[in-house]
């Protein structure tokens, strides 16, 4: 009478499947070597002094995506209006934004609202740059810099106009009332 209820939860047991349920063909809490080795590591701020005054270093945002089974990342610079070199550290380089050369530097994009679509390669991203060369890339920032001369002068004096951390917000409603001007027909 007592066998019985022993024999029972052995024939159990060994229907159901031995161990915690984890082991099998759906791979439940499987470790899979494979899909770790190839994880990208994460893309870092490249963080550096600007060269010119008027230029700013700001950071890029990151969204994952995936798209038929790959891994991507969209790198974008701020969504203002200001314009945006997005850049990568890239040893024995060197770039040109507005008027200042920057060392140990490529250029991915630039302009107003910026973004580039990096795969994971292995164990690092690739993005190409705006020359359209594919490169792997570590550390990226944005540089936000004024317009060489602005579209409203004419006959401005270049080396007077800067953008300093303090009037930001008088750029941006500069910029907005030229843009109204524009959308009215008035100017």
């Amino acid at each position: 009478m007592h066998l019985l209820p022993i024999l029972l939860c052995t024939v159990i047991t060994l229907a159901v499947g031995y161990g915690d349920g984890n082991y099998g063909p759906d791979g439940g809490g499987y470790y899979d070597y494979e899909d770790h080795k190839n994880e990208c590591k994460k893309l870092k701020h490249f963080d550096f002094e600007p060269i010119n005054i008027a230029h700013f270093n700001r950071e890029a945002k990151f969204s994952h995506v995936e798209k038929h089974g790959k891994d991507y990342i969209m790198i974008s610079c701020p969504i203002d209006s200001q314009k945006y070199a997005l850049i990568a550290e890239q040893e024995g380089t060197t770039s040109k934004i507005s008027t200042s050369d920057y060392s140990d530097t490529v250029i991915l994009a630039d302009g107003s609202h910026v973004s580039v679509l990096a795969k994971c390669d292995g164990k690092r991203f690739v993005a190409k740059t705006a020359d359209g060369d594919e490169i792997r890339i570590k550390k990226v920032a944005c540089i936000q810099y004024p317009e060489a001369v602005p579209w409203f002068c004419s006959s401005c004096n270049t080396d007077s106009i800067t953008l300093t951390k303090g009037n930001d917000i008088e750029a941006l409603i500069i910029q907005l009332v030229f843009t109204f001007l524009d959308l009215t027909g008035i100017r």
